[in-house]
C-alpha cells in the first residue's frame, strides 16, 4: 500500500489541505481511531488545518476556515475536500453532477480524481 500512497500523492498536485481533510472525514465517518490520530497530527505538523478544525471533522462536522492558516485556496481545498468525503460516505452511487463539478473548478480533474481514490483507499 506505501508505493500506492507515494503515486497517488504524485497525482492531480492534490493539496495537503484537501488530502487531509479528506482522509479524516473518512477516519470520522468510520470511527478510525488510529487514522484521525495521526492524520491530525500530520496536519497539524505542516500547518494544513488547526485543531478546531479537526476537531470539527471528528464530530462530523464540516471545518470552519481559520484565516490565520488557510488562505482563500486553502478554504476552497477543505471545504470541497470535506463535502465531497462526506458524500462519498454517506450517499450511495455517483456524487451529485454540481458537487463533481465544482470540485472539478477548485481540485482541476486530476486533483477530483486523486482525491476520490484517497477516500476510496481509507474507507
Amino acid at each position: 500500500m506505501g508505493a500506492g500512497i507515494h503515486e497517488l500523492a504524485q497525482l492531480g498536485n492534490l493539496s495537503a489541505t484537501a488530502r487531509e481533510t479528506a482522509i479524516l472525514t473518512v477516519g470520522a465517518h468510520f470511527g478510525a481511531s488510529f487514522e484521525q490520530y495521526a492524520h491530525e497530527r500530520k496536519a497539524w505538523s505542516i500547518g494544513c488545518l488547526t485543531k478546531a478544525q479537526t476537531e470539527a471533522i471528528r464530530r462530523g462536522e464540516k471545518p470552519i476556515a481559520d484565516k490565520g492558516v488557510n488562505d482563500e485556496k486553502g478554504e476552497k481545498d477543505m471545504s470541497i475536500a470535506w463535502d465531497v468525503a462526506n458524500a462519498l460516505c454517506t450517499k450511495r452511487g455517483p456524487l451529485e453532477e454540481r458537487l463533481w463539478q465544482e470540485a472539478v473548478v477548485v481540485l482541476g480533474p486530476q486533483g477530483v480524481m486523486a482525491l476520490v481514490q484517497y477516500v476510496g483507499m481509507y474507507m
